[in-house]
């Protein structure tokens, strides 16, 4: 299936992203030029992981994000299941949590700790006048 969808992927990373690995999107970048696939990825030096914009509005969480229960609980249940924690958080013991509220109330903490801790960004908060200019090279 791969083969035959090849859509132009732009992306970005940080090397500090302290959730996500750097080496997942240089691996990506990688298979992305072995198999000729138009792409583009930049790598920021500092950014915390989530950080959209990295502007003002984000550092206040008041970036338009929809942190709902509905998400907070799908979220939950996938990662509540052995294959889920195995998967998403393979060096954390998810097996402290009981139910999916206790996981929700985790998910609200660590949330608190990353807002208060956020930093803005000038050079992250430029990646859509480069996701643009990425576009009209797609289009000469």
């Amino acid at each position: 299936m791969y083969e035959a969808i090849r859509p132009p992927m732009f992306f970005w990373h940080t090397r500090n992203d302290a959730s996500v690995p750097m080496q997942n999107s240089l691996l990506l970048e990688h298979a992305l030029w072995e198999k000729g696939v138009f792409h583009e990825m930049h790598l920021f030096a500092n950014g915390a992981h989530g950080a959209t914009l990295a502007n003002e509005r984000w550092k206040q969480d008041d970036n338009g994000q929809l942190d709902t229960e509905v998400q907070y609980y799908a979220t939950g249940r996938y990662e509540l299941t052995e294959g889920g924690a195995k998967e998403m958080h393979p060096n954390l013991d998810l097996t402290k949590f009981t139910s999916v509220e206790e996981w929700i109330q985790d998910c609200k903490r660590r949330r608190a700790l990353n807002v208060a801790n956020r930093r803005t960004n000038a050079s992250i908060a430029m990646w859509p006048q480069l996701a643009d200019l990425f576009l009209q090279q797609l289009w000469q």
